[in-house]
């Protein structure tokens, strides 16, 4: 990663971490969806879907606020003019956005957090 986008990334990041939590935490498949723009959720998928750690991304509350309930498509789009490298891996490794993507997902964030974090773990 080039110096001046890390400046960029951090810079992002501070003002990510310095609004409310509440308002910065993104839910990639919406709380409220419109089941024709993402029909790849359907019965019980879409409730057990929406809270995941794999659905969630941290956002600006202004751009978090303006996606919304938008259609997959339309926040990837946004996704790319944002420049953090977390939402750079949803825009390059995900074509559609479904019950098993956010289940992948989860599980290389895990995965990641595990292999950073290893020595804080404590093994019982």
């Amino acid at each position: 990663m080039s110096q001046n986008r890390q400046v960029n990334e951090n810079e992002e990041w501070g003002r990510i971490l310095s609004a409310s939590l509440s308002d910065t935490i993104e839910h990639i498949y919406p709380l409220a969806a419109e089941a024709k723009q993402w029909p790849l959720f359907k019965g019980k998928a879409k409730e057990k879907s929406i809270h995941r750690l794999g659905n969630l991304v941290l956002l600006l509350p202004k751009l978090n606020s303006k996606l919304s309930n938008k259609p997959f498509a339309d926040k990837v789009a946004e996704y790319r003019k944002v420049g953090l490298q977390c939402l750079d891996e949803i825009n390059q490794n995900h074509q559609a956005w479904s019950p098993d993507t956010i289940q992948q997902r989860e599980q290389a964030l895990l995965d990641w957090a595990n292999q950073r974090w290893d020595d804080l773990w404590i093994n019982g």
